[in-house]
């Protein structure tokens, strides 16, 4: 696991350093030879990974001629053969005979850019980081490359009148020419002639267009250095093992001295010629810039390395300076499922570590004490692996397990995840599930009795028809809730987003509350939702008793108004939890059918000052007594406007028997309903509504209302 030069007798000695261009004339030395070498990392940013102190030039020569061994060296694991390697690292570009002249220009700016390297400076050098990449040469300047359409013909020309054969020797002669100008110096050419322009492009769009920041590593952890950490899409570089330089989109920037600066308030912003020689003036060169160093939690540096693990190759290494803080990255990466094959790749090298780590930890603890105990000690819970839970993912992505549904599947991946330890799998779903569930909760008006019991367990199994159904109308509805779904066609993806669905299911159906916001986003929510439960669940019996109970003494109730009446049974028939009897499911279905109708209408232009009073009331809380005078005007008026707005609707009259009385009751249930959502998310159009009853009335609908002619 440990990358050492491997040395020769001291008169023989040859020493391949990783990262800087030397020169060697053959002759014997007391110090360590240097060869030839191609960059790939610099040699300065490798010394933050060696192990042991860092030692001034002398010291190193002189460790050398003591012992005969090189004493600078880093933890290095070679990908393709899972040993150490003591060559040059791998991965390096193979370009043409004068690779010399670009590599002694190479090193003189890592040398320059090592001394000011603390100052946070030279954005120049991470440019030249992702540009020289080997896997840019061939498509950079590729002429029939698609994203090279527009610059088809400037590129034909160049290469004709430079006697140019290749897009990689294109790609060489500007990797040069960069190498022979500065930051400020490339600002101030595009600002002369077309052809200048065309020769800074590519860095001038990139230093216009991303920003510099810097990540340190949380306490205790480490970033890693994979063979191609610099040049990644997503502007990763590397420095020491704590901190991590990465360039995004710019915000909008604040300037100390104000609004403009000092300085930049003297640029033309509407010419961009303008902008881009002010900045290579000497007034732009006098602009200050603060960078403020992010500090990364453990869960966020464990991410930042898995997108260079994600990147790494067949062919790749990986370089690092703390054993113990790789191995956890490794298991960390291995754990989470989207990485199943990606991660095959570090199945060595966390056998290799876990061994290493288990003899040295064996001769430290005592007699009693295990060494994975020991190891296990500063490793997160959501960094390690559930044997069972990963074992299930695996077998069902390879297709060994097989289910009759996909709801099947979800459901056995739910239970299981119930009974795993935290994995990054389950910490993923339960974020989106609260996001859900927390959107479902705000918006009712109020908190029914029972919240966080489990009325009606899910059903492990159902129907093929069921499941697909489920799954179409419950992914969107989702996303529409606030929960991020990957919407992938992947295996993984797709059971993701299943298992999401059925955890927010199991979780919705412990709250009232949500399962009465979740049954009313849709009128097919209650032809879906019902199939999940056993025929009769606890409530079931309750609504049938109560409205039974309610239609034999309806003369001696008690309540104060009809609307009073609507809003208990409300209460009792569609806010108690899962229910699969018809009553709960017709006025689910009702007062969706409603919301979707008059959520669309009243989104249309109101009459002033309506139009321009907020739609959005979100604590607006019902009152449920009123007088029957109130009642009755309300329910009136409100089955007039449904009668013309909804399509196929005709409240029922009522009548003797308990079929009729049920249908009049869930008409003013739903309305009920409906008006709780109207005074929520469309309060203007409620207003105006409320605004043409009879003036005089007192009428109050809400307690976050004073009593006035309206509301």
């Amino acid at each position: 696991m440990t990358r050492r030069r491997r040395n020769t007798p001291k008169q023989q000695a040859r020493t391949e350093l990783a990262g800087e261009a030397q020169k060697t004339d053959g002759s014997p030395s007391s110090c360590a030879p240097m060869t030839q070498y191609q960059h790939f990392i610099p040699r300065f940013i490798l010394r933050r990974f060696q192990v042991g102190p860092v030692r001034s030039k002398a010291e190193r020569q002189k460790e050398f001629r003591r012992t005969g061994v090189d004493p600078e060296y880093v933890h290095y694991y070679d990908i393709a053969t899972g040993v150490r390697r003591t060559e040059c690292l791998p991965g390096r570009p193979k370009l043409p005979h004068n690779i010399n002249e670009v590599e002694e220009k190479l090193a003189d700016l890592e040398r320059h850019a090592a001394s000011i390297i603390m100052d946070l400076h030279k954005r120049f050098l991470r440019f030249i980081m992702h540009y020289r990449n080997v896997s840019y040469s061939g498509t950079y300047f590729q002429v029939d490359h698609p994203e090279n359409a527009g610059g088809r013909q400037w590129i034909e020309s160049f290469m004709k009148a430079k006697g140019i054969h290749s897009a990689v020797e294109i790609w060489l002669h500007f990797l040069k020419y960069y190498l022979d100008s500065s930051h400020s110096g490339h600002h101030a050419r595009c600002c002369r002639t077309r052809r200048e322009v065309r020769r800074t492009y590519t860095y001038h769009t990139h230093a216009n267009n991303y920003f510099f920041s810097i990540w340190e590593a949380a306490e205790g952890e480490e970033f890693i250095l994979t063979h191609n950490a610099f040049g990644l899409w997503e502007g990763l570089g590397r420095w020491p093992p704590r901190l991590a330089p990465h360039i995004h989109t710019p915000p909008t920037p604040s300037y100390v001295s104000g609004k403009d600066g000092t300085h930049i308030g003297h640029a033309d912003w509407n010419s961009a010629t303008s902008l881009a020689r002010y900045r290579s003036s000497q007034e732009g060169a006098n602009d200050s810039f603060v960078f403020k160093i992010t500090k990364l939690s453990r869960p966020q540096t464990l991410e930042l390395n898995s997108v260079l693990l994600v990147n790494v190759r067949k062919t790749g290494s990986l370089t690092f300076l703390s054993r113990r803080s790789m191995l956890r990255t490794a298991r960390a990466f291995r754990s989470l499922p989207a990485n199943f094959h990606a991660s095959e790749l570090l199945v060595p090298l966390i056998a290799r570590l876990t061994d290493t780590m288990e003899t040295e930890v064996s001769a430290l603890c005592p007699p009693s004490q295990s060494p994975a105990a020991v190891l296990g000690q500063d490793v997160d819970a959501l960094t390690l692996v559930d044997v069972v839970l990963y074992v299930l993912l695996m077998q069902i992505c390879m297709g060994i397990r097989q289910f009759e549904t996909a709801y099947d599947r979800a459901h056995l991946v739910f239970r299981i995840m119930e009974k795993s330890k935290p994995t990054s799998f389950a910490d993923e779903i339960s974020r989106e599930v609260e996001k859900a569930f927390k959107v479902c909760k705000d918006s009712e008006d109020e908190m029914p009795v029972g919240e966080g019991v489990s009325f009606a367990p899910l059903l492990s199994s159902i129907s093929n028809e069921s499941s697909s159904q489920l799954f179409q109308f419950m992914i969107p509805c989702m996303s529409r809730l606030g929960a991020v779904m990957s919407g992938g066609e992947g295996i993984l993806e797709k059971l993701q987003d299943e298992v999401t669905v059925v955890c927010f299911l199991a979780r919705a159906s412990t709250s009232p509350a949500v399962w009465h916001a979740l049954s009313c986003t849709s009128p097919q929510a209650p032809e879906i939702l019902p199939r999940l439960f056993k025929k009769g669940t606890p409530r079931d019996g309750t609504v049938v008793n109560v409205t039974r109970f309610m239609h034999e003494r309806i003369s001696s109730s008690g309540f104060s108004s009809g609307f009073h009446m609507a809003y208990s049974l409300r209460g009792i028939c569609g806010m108690a939890g899962p229910t699969t009897n018809p009553v709960s499911q017709n006025y689910y279905r009702l007062t969706a059918s409603i919301i979707q109708c008059l959520g669309r209408m009243t989104l249309g232009s109101l009459p002033e000052p309506y139009s321009s009073q907020p739609r959005e009331r979100p604590k607006a809380r019902l009152l449920f007594k009123m007088s029957e005078e109130h009642s009755e005007l309300l329910f009136l008026n409100m089955k007039m406007i449904l009668r013309k707005a909804l399509p196929g609707y005709e409240p029922s009259p009522g009548g003797s028997t308990l079929g009729q009385t049920l249908g009049k009751w869930i008409d003013e249930m739903a309305i009920v309903g409906c008006l709780s959502w109207l005074g929520k998310h469309r309060r203007n159009f409620l207003d105006f509504i409320l605004d043409g009853f009879p003036q005089g009335m007192n009428f109050k609908l809400f307690e976050d209302e004073e009593a006035t002619g309206s509301t």
